[in-house]
């Protein structure tokens, strides 16, 4: 098990946190990049978010965040949701990775997994998973967390 921190939508941030408690899901953006299950590793969606997104500086870079969202994030994990720069909740993931085409018309958020939120302080998670682990940027989306402190 692993706990993670996603930062919602950078636009309206607590659309994407009050679409998750309605949908009782946690998702990403890049929908235009497509099923993330046809990439044979994160450099090949970061080119396709490169054709798709041909403006975003961030392209480069959501390769490894959406490999992690898919491959990575496995059902159980918790992941703490930031939504404008504070950490407002936790999801415990209950599914499997979906791609939502139809997202893309709707919210744009068409990479997606069945969550549920679960009664846990996220300041205080954060603090017990030790922030960032090595090879994370504190900046991206999705980040995996040091430690898991359940396995403590």
């Amino acid at each position: 098990m692993a706990v993670w921190r996603l930062t919602t939508h950078h636009i309206d941030q607590d659309r994407l946190l009050k679409w998750s408690f309605d949908h009782s899901k946690i998702a990403l953006g890049w929908s235009e990049v497509g099923d993330l299950r046809k990439f044979e590793n994160a450099n090949e969606i970061s080119l396709r978010a490169h054709v798709a997104y041909p403006d975003n500086r961030n392209w480069s870079v959501s390769g490894r965040q959406l490999w992690g969202f898919c491959h990575e994030l496995k059902t159980g994990d918790l992941v703490i949701l930031s939504s404008r720069g504070r950490r407002a909740a936790v999801f415990e993931v209950t599914g499997e990775y979906v791609f939502d085409s139809n997202a893309q018309d709707d919210n744009y958020y068409g990479h997606q997994r069945s969550a549920r939120p679960v009664g846990v302080d996220a300041n205080e998670l954060w603090k017990q998973a030790g922030g960032t682990a090595t090879g994370q940027a504190i900046y991206w989306s999705l980040i995996k967390c040091s430690v898991d402190p359940r396995a403590r």
